[in-house]
């Protein structure tokens, strides 16, 4: 049986959802998640890949990014351009895209 969610990821979550709501270039963030199976999803809308890389490696989301990296399942990224008329995104989009 595959290990669970730590504690501290848990604990650690408010404080990266308060970053994003003051993160320069954010449009947009969602969550889903499957903890017992070590698995989430986080469709996201920014600015830029600046505005999401600055995010990314600041504030609370580095260090618990870096710290769980180890105990989290394979990670994927998918990006792509959008205008702001197809946002927000839904899921079934952002799951296709994530399987192409």
């Amino acid at each position: 049986m595959g290990r669970s969610v730590p504690p501290r990821f848990l604990a650690r979550t408010p404080a990266v959802w308060r970053q994003i709501g003051h993160a320069r270039g954010a449009y947009g963030l969602t969550l889903s998640a499957q903890p017992l199976r070590r698995t989430f999803w986080t469709p996201s809308a920014w600015e830029s890949a600046g505005a999401l890389k600055a995010f990314a490696h600041s504030g609370a989301h580095r260090p618990i990014s870096r710290a769980l990296a180890a105990q989290m399942r394979d990670v994927s990224f998918v990006t792509w351009r959008t205008t702001s008329d197809q946002l927000p995104l839904g899921w079934a989009e952002a799951e296709h895209r994530l399987k192409k």
